[in-house]
């Protein structure tokens, strides 16, 4: 047993309650300091509220994908509404997989990866961190964090996609009724989007949480920026050829 990870996931468990005050950062004596003890305070916060129903994978300042495992209770269809106290809305795109990516010594290659996805679609993720601004935090804080994660709101899937779809792939932002945002190929990871994926089967919290798992959804990061809502606010997510997200904040 990991008695830092757990003390880590009990803090953070304790700031997701209705009413918490927030700090700014993790206690000294909890803030992760390496890679492992993330992954290690990500799963067992997992424990604490999961099961894992799905991922979430962008990229670090290098461009090097970075993974944090979603709890299912936390993942929902389109159209959707939601609670949530910071009310972060960034839209997305995911995929559903529909054959597992169990662990194994040899690194999976992307024609792996896209033969085990079943559906590609929009998503809207839903951002409250557990910390007064994640925005201003140091990157293990945040993705032991969950990287500030607090649910997803999926929509129907796109009738065809393709790997070379995503290098052109325009989005819109709709905030309460009026566009927002315009955005074309606007991935901060890349709009190599099978890169991120192949990144998230080879990642060690993957491995470490058995793999990826049938049903499991995997987002790859906003193309939109992160906007803040206001209570009762209403975010609309419109990719080109996709079918549009909606969620509404109670």
């Amino acid at each position: 047993m990991n008695e830092k990870a757990d003390r880590i996931a009990e803090f953070l468990v304790a700031q997701r309650a209705p009413g918490t005050g927030l700090t700014a950062a993790f206690p000294d004596a909890l803030r992760p300091t390496s890679t492992d003890e993330v992954v290690a305070a990500q799963l067992a916060t997992l424990r604490r509220i999961g099961p894992i129903g799905g991922w979430k994978v962008g990229a670090d300042a290098a461009g090097n994908p970075v993974a944090s495992p979603l709890p299912a209770s936390g993942i929902v269809n389109a159209p959707a509404t939601v609670e949530c106290r910071a009310r972060g809305v960034e839209c997305e795109i995911s995929f559903r997989f529909a054959r597992p990516l169990p662990p194994r010594p040899e690194p999976y290659t992307a024609e792996e990866v896209r033969a085990a996805i079943g559906t590609c679609q929009a998503a809207i993720e839903i951002v409250s961190s557990r910390f007064t601004d994640h925005m201003v935090m140091d990157p293990l804080s945040v993705t032991a964090d969950l990287g500030a994660h607090d649910g997803l709101v999926v929509g129907a899937p796109v009738e065809s996609w393709s790997p070379a779809m995503f290098k052109t792939l325009g989005v819109i932002m709709v905030v309460d009724g009026a566009e927002h945002k315009r955005a074309v190929a606007s991935n901060p990871g890349g709009t190599d989007l099978m890169r991120l994926l192949v990144g998230l089967a080879n990642a060690p919290v993957v491995k470490a949480a058995g793999g990826i798992q049938a049903g499991q959804v995997a987002t790859t990061g906003s193309w939109s920026g992160i906007d803040f809502l206001g209570a009762g606010g209403q975010a609309t997510a419109r990719f080109a050829n996709f079918p549009e997200v909606e969620v509404r904040f109670a």
